[in-house]
This record gives structure tokens, sequence and C-alpha cells, in this order.
């Protein structure tokens, strides 16, 4: 394990700032052809001698781990190897950059760091040079996101002297401003091909879906999801069906007199959103009777630009240590219009699920545990821990409310629903952006950039994927245990952190793997 994140965090130096891990604070990474068919080497070999493992001689807890660490290999691999995203997507470097920049300025010691700033700013243009050098001819949706992705470092670039004035000597802001100014120069040079480049039909296809064989591949070792396609697909389109009946029904007989997609688009500005979000957090440790695992105090609000934590507009922080979780704070963004119900829903899920997830990683004593995640089980839980909470009467009365609440996980089953569709079963963009906006009652505008999502993500869907695994969980579970709680339930699906939920099912089920 040391020696795959060790390695692992000298290629990705982001991921080992947001680890808590400080020594490559003051770099980006280098992406150039070579350095990633040396990485492509080193992954090859390293899965050699993890394949030489005597693994029926390892604990329980190591054995687990020697999986979850076989799965994180493969999957590298097959993102530089097959996905190739360094070729096909802006957005591989955008991201980057935007995530390097933003863990930095969110650090409580910033005024101490700015060098690991300025050297992050510096291998800016380096990044762009090896952007140009790798992009080849770009899909339409991979397009449009890396222009999105882009123009959210250029708005950060450009922000940079607000965003450290407060904080750091003026001298320092004067240095930093000028390498920012420098950086969106260089980023400058890609977003201009991204703007000139050719659309769909000239040469560039509007997807480049990953295939049958590609998804399965994608599903097995990225979140060690063993399902058949055709299971997930099926599934996915039950739980939609299944929230659309449920959205209808309270429509119908709680607000008739209303159409459903007017109540469903309208946004309601929210004047002060820390203290909303303050007393939702309130609301969500009496709806889930989670006390003991949140906090004592309400969990602090920070008002950050939308671009800090795009596409989602509210999220849950911690800062970057090793440590047991410490001063965790919910993160805003300030500038975009916020509707207050949907604030609720999303403070809701952030809170009551994402703290909980993070309290169990960090009690774990496996290093692999501590720095990595499963996506499935990080979003699966926090979208069943919001449907379990409006069983139990979460929003009781506010039917507005509830409508969001179904809305929303009929949404998370579309992206699923479209991420399979598209990449295993020919399903067109056009096809996906039209079930986003006539059945899940979205705008054009909405319905296009969901559909785009799933076109270049397939792991858009993971919060509806990682829910329908713990149904299933559930289901097995309470057959074993006929008189465990709710509460007890809980604890038992968080007792493994956030490993790949199917290493949680063999923990506690006892099955294969």
């Amino acid at each position: 394990m040391e020696e795959y994140v060790a390695a692992r965090f000298g290629f990705y130096p982001v991921e080992s700032t947001l680890a808590g891990l400080p020594d490559h604070d003051a770099v980006l990474g280098s992406f150039s052809r070579t350095d990633i068919s040396r990485r492509v080497a080193w992954l090859t070999d390293f899965h050699t001698k993890l394949m030489g493992l005597k693994l029926k001689a390892l604990s329980q807890p190591a054995y687990l781990d020697a999986l979850w660490l076989t799965s994180l290999t493969k999957a590298e691999l097959f993102d530089l190897e097959k996905r190739r995203l360094w070729a096909l997507s802006a957005a591989f470097y955008g991201e980057n950059i935007r995530t390097g920049l933003v863990s930095l300025l969110m650090a409580p010691d910033l005024p101490s760091r700015t060098n690991e700033l300025g050297g992050r700013l510096d291998a800016i243009s380096t990044l762009m040079d090896q952007a140009r050098e790798n992009l080849g001819v770009i899909p339409d949706s991979f397009r449009r996101e890396g222009l999105r992705s882009l123009l959210r470092c250029r708005d950060l670039l450009s922000e940079m002297p607000v965003l450290l004035e407060t904080s750091v000597p003026a001298y320092r802001v004067a240095e930093l401003s000028e390498k920012s100014r420098l950086a969106t120069r260089s980023l400058q040079t890609v977003l201009s091909r991204l703007s000139d480049e050719p659309k769909a039909g000239s040469g560039a296809g509007s997807v480049l879906p990953l295939g049958e064989e590609g998804l399965s591949f994608y599903f097995v070792h990225h979140e060690m999801v063993d399902w058949p396609k055709e299971r997930i697909l099926d599934e996915a389109r039950a739980a939609f069906s299944l929230a659309s009946n449920q959205l209808t029904e309270v429509a119908l007989e709680h607000l008739s007199d209303r159409d459903l997609r007017t109540i469903l688009a309208e946004g309601v500005p929210s004047a002060a959103p820390a203290e909303d979000v303050a007393a939702f957090e309130t609301r969500a440790r009496v709806s889930f009777g989670a006390g003991e695992d949140l906090p004592d105090a309400a969990i602090p609000v920070r008002l950050v630009p939308p671009y800090f934590i795009a596409p989602a507009w509210v999220r849950l922080w911690r800062p970057a240590s090793l440590d047991a979780v410490k001063d965790v704070s919910l993160l805003v963004g300030a500038s975009a219009p916020l509707d207050v119900r949907e604030l609720e829903l999303s403070t809701l899920a952030e809170v009551a699920g994402g703290y909980r997830l993070f309290v169990r990683q960090s009690e774990s004593a496996s290093l692999l545990r501590r720095v990595f995640r499963a996506q499935t089980s990080g979003e699966g839980f926090k979208s069943w821990l919001l449907r379990r909470a409006l069983d139990r009467g979460y929003a009781e009365g506010d039917h507005e409310l509830q409508l969001r609440q179904i809305h929303r996980a009929l949404i998370e089953d579309l992206r699923l629903e479209a991420a399979v569709g598209i990449h295993a079963f020919g399903m067109s963009l056009g096809e996906a952006e039209q079930r986003f906006r006539e059945m899940g009652y979205l705008s054009p505008e909405a319905a296009a950039f969901e559909a785009e999502r799933a076109a270049v993500d397939p792991g858009v869907g993971s919060a509806a994927l990682g829910r329908l695994l713990l149904d299933e969980l559930a289901r097995d579970y309470l057959r074993s245990h006929p008189l465990v709680s709710p509460a007890e339930l809980e604890d038992a699906f968080l007792s493994e952190g956030l490993v790949p939920l199917r290493l949680v099912r063999f923990k506690l089920l006892g099955l294969k793997p």
C-alpha cells in the first residue's frame, strides 16, 4: 500500500494535497506522453507483484485491502490506456489545475503556503503545453466539457488577488497575481483551440462510448461492482419508475392546483445561506438521530465562489489531514442564486451522510482506506440516507420539499440510466437529453448538460448505483439480522468507511467479494 500510494501521489500530486500529504504541494504533475508511458509500465510491473501475494495468508482486513489495491491498479491502467482522457479531454487538465489551486486556497495555513501556491501557478504553463501536445480530435461532448472546466479555471485565476488579499501580505499578492496572469495567458491558448474545434459531423463525433466490455471493466475495477450492465440498467429504470410515481402522487394529492414542472423550476434566492445551512444541519441531526457522530457544535459554513466546488454547489470540506476529522466545514457556492429547498437537501446529504463517512474513514488503521474512497460508497450512502429520512417523516407537511427530494433521486436514476445506455447500449446524446427533459422535468439547458456529463463520465450515476447496492445489502442483512434497528443497520454499513460496497458486503455477510 505504501509503495502504491507514494508512486501514485508522485504522479498525481494534487491527490497528495487532498489526502494531507504535503510533499508535492508545489507541483501539478507531468502528463507528457513519456511520463504517461512510464506510469503505465510501473503499474504493469506493480500488478505483477500483486498477483504474487499469498492472499490466504493475510488477515481479513489485509485481504480486503489487497483486493481493493488490485482493483485500483487495474482501474488506473484502464484510464491511462483505454479511456485516455489525457488525449481526449481538456477537463483532465482543467480539473487538475482547479483542484490543485483550491486545495491550497482552502488551507487554514495559506499564508505560510504561498510558495507552494506560486509553484502550482508556474506549473500551469507546462501543463497547458502538454495538453496541446496530447489532445487529438476531440468529440463534441468532451470539447464542451473541456471548455466549461477551463473557463472555471480562468475565473479562479482572474479572482486570485481578491481571494488572497485578506490573508496574504500585499507584496505576495502582487507576485501571485502576476503568476496568475501568465497562467491565464497559457490557458487561453487551449481555450481558443477548443472554441475553434470542428463540430460533430466534420471529423469529431458527439460522444465516444466505452462499449459493453469497456463499461463492464469500468464498473468492476473502478467501483468493484459486479452486477451485469443489463441488471444495472433494469434496476435504474425500476428505481426511476418508482420515483416518478411518487413524484406524481405527491403532486396530485397535495399540489394539484400547480404545474409540477413549474414547481420544480422555481428558485427562491436565499438572503442568508449561512444561517439557512446552520438550521438545516440542526434538522439533519434530529432527523437522523446521529448526534454522537455529528460534532457538538454546528458545522461552520464557508461561502465560496461556485467554481471552487463545481459542478456541485454544496460540498463538505475537511482540512487536508490524515488525523481524525476535525474542523470540518460546509462549502456553499455564494455567487449563484440559491434555492433554499435545494440547499436544504444538499446540506442534509453532506452533513448527515458525508460527515459520518469521514469519521469512519479517519478511524481506519489502513493507509489505503484513509486516502482513497469509492465513489459509490460516498455518494450512494448519502442518497440512500436521504431517502430513508423521507421515509422517517423528514419534511412531513412540506410537500414542495418532498417533491424536490424525490426529484433529486429521480435525476440520479436518470444519470445512471443515461451512462449505461450511452456507453453500452447505443443511446444517443439526443435520446439521453430528451429523457432528462421530458421525464426528469429539466430545462433544455440542464438536460443537455446532464446528457453530456453521462457521455464523458460513466461514473456520473454513482449515487444511484450506490443506493441500489445498499438497498440489496440492506435486504440481505435484515434477513440475517431480523431484529436490527435502523441505527444499527446504518452503523453496520458505515463500519468499513469508504471502501467499495462489495467489500462491505463481504464483511457483513461473509460472502465472496
